[in-house]
């Protein structure tokens, strides 16, 4: 097995982008799936029709309240999601491909 290590968030996407092609199945463990193109890249590296994808997140919500959003409109996680609504989300469209672990501290 090759491992790849590194630091995040200075050299996370450079390495995760490269790493996301596509396949069957996916694992995911991540303290914080909330980015916009980090989700869209993942949902590109799901196999159309046959992909599953297992989820296990941290619970904490790590994203700014609406009020510092609207203080701070350039915030780089101005845009992100919650990883409830995205758990929910892939629930709902991907019916047995998705593999829920639940919300759990990781």
């Amino acid at each position: 097995m090759d491992l790849v290590l590194h630091v995040s968030p200075e050299a996370g996407w450079s390495q995760l982008q490269e790493f996301l092609q596509v396949a069957r199945r996916w694992t995911i463990g991540m303290y914080d799936f909330t980015a916009p193109h980090v989700i869209h890249k993942v949902e590109g590296a799901i196999a159309p029709r046959t992909g599953e994808i297992s989820l296990v997140l941290d619970p904490k919500v790590a994203l700014p309240s609406e009020k510092q959003r609207k203080a701070h409109p350039n915030d780089p996680k101005a845009n992100d999601r919650t990883e409830v609504s995205l758990a929910e989300e892939y629930e709902r469209s991907s019916g047995s491909a998705f593999i829920s672990r639940g919300l759990q501290s990781v």
